[in-house]
C-alpha cells in the first residue's frame, strides 16, 4: 500500500509526493522469499508460515530503518525550533485513513514549539497515536515527515516563525 503527503507552510511553501511505500514493501518482499525457498512438500508449506511468522533479516532491516527515519524526524522538528520566532510557531498534521466500506480514519494534531525542551519528541509523542489510529505507524511515514520539514527549513530565512500544514492520505 502506498500513502501521499502534502505540506504547506508560510511563505508560499509545498511539498507534495504520492505513491510513497509504506511499511508493507518489507512484508511482501518476506513473503516472497518465504515461498521461493520452500520445498515443494507439506512440511515445506509448515516452514512457509514458520517463515512469514517468525522475525528473519527484513524485520531487522525494517526496524533499522524506522529507527533512523525517526531520528531524522527529531532533528527536522529541532531545527525547526532553533529558529528566533519559533515560539510563536507550529506543526499541523492530518493523518486520512481512506476506507472503502465504511467511514475514513482522520486524526489531526497541532504541535507548538513552546515551550518544549525536547521540541522533536514531544512533537513524535503527540503524533505517534494519530499515525497508529490511521495505520500510518511505519517507517515510509516518518521519512516522508522528516522530508517535508527538512525542505521546509530549507525554504524558509532565519526571521520567520515556522508554521507547516501536513496532510498523510492513505
Amino acid at each position: 500500500m502506498s500513502f501521499r503527503i502534502f505540506s504547506a507552510g508560510v511563505p508560499s511553501f509545498n511539498y507534495i509526493k504520492d505513491k510513497l511505500p509504506d511499511g508493507e514493501v518489507f512484508e511482501a518482499v518476506k513473503v516472497i522469499h518465504a515461498f521461493t525457498s520452500a520445498d515443494p512438500t507439506l512440511g515445506g508449506g509448515a516452514g512457509v508460515a514458520s517463515d512469514i511468522i517468525l522475525p528473519d533479516i527484513t524485520d531487522v532491516v525494517k526496524n533499522i530503518a524506522g529507527m533512523q527515519f525517526a531520528h531524522l524526524l527529531n532533528n527536522s522538528v529541532c531545527y525547526l525550533a532553533m529558529q528566533p520566532g519559533a515560539k510563536m510557531g507550529w506543526i499541523s498534521v492530518s493523518a486520512t485513513e481512506k476506507n472503502t466500506f465504511w467511514t475514513d480514519t482522520m486524526k489531526v494534531i497541532k504541535y507548538t514549539f513552546s515551550p518544549g525542551s525536547n521540541p522533536g519528541a514531544e512533537f513524535m509523542r503527540k503524533l505517534a497515536p494519530a499515525l497508529k489510529e490511521t495505520s500510518m505507524d511505519n517507517f515510509g511515514v516518518l521519512f516522508a515527515l522528516a522530508m517535508a520539514l527538512s525542505k521546509y527549513y530549507d525554504h524558509i530565512d532565519t526571521n520567520q516563525v515556522p508554521m507547516i500544514n501536513i496532510q498523510l492520505t492513505k
